[in-house]
């Protein structure tokens, strides 16, 4: 492509001692490579750059996360990090803090796995504990 470089083709097979061991049917596609023409290198060397401004995240009040906090959970069981980043608008490290210190106060129960936390409500003392999910089977014990 004109002003820009060339594409080619790579190309594999199996490996041979002797180019007669060489047959069409064993050679496959590889891959499909770009070499960049120098006077595209030589314009993208010296072209100028500039940061873009990132738009500000909006900040809400600990008020105001707490109490989005409570209608998140008044509708949903549980709450994850990522879920509660995109609620207030705030960093991982923010939103892992933040739910470390609702668990702290007692607001919040941590569970799930290492790399999937998940956080819901404490289950009061008042509430019957409920037990394991049972489904019966149609299959007859022997």
């Amino acid at each position: 492509i004109e002003g820009l470089g060339f594409f080619s083709v790579s190309l594999k097979s199996r490996p041979v001692m002797d180019k007669k061991e060489l047959r069409s049917e064993s050679v496959h596609f590889k891959n499909v490579n770009f070499r960049c023409c120098q006077s595209l290198k030589d314009r993208l060397k010296t072209m100028p750059l500039s940061r873009i401004r990132e738009e500000k995240c909006r900040t809400f009040s600990d008020e105001e996360k707490y109490r989005r906090l409570q209608w998140y959970m008044d509708r949903h069981p549980y709450i994850t990090v990522l879920k509660y980043r995109s609620l207030n608008g705030c960093s991982d490290y923010t939103a892992r803090k933040e739910l470390a210190g609702f668990v702290a106060e007692g607001t919040l129960e941590e569970g799930g796995t290492r790399h999937m936390s998940i956080y819901t409500r404490p289950v009061s003392k008042d509430e019957p504990e409920t037990g394991p999910l049972v489904i019966e089977s149609n299959i007859d014990p022997e």
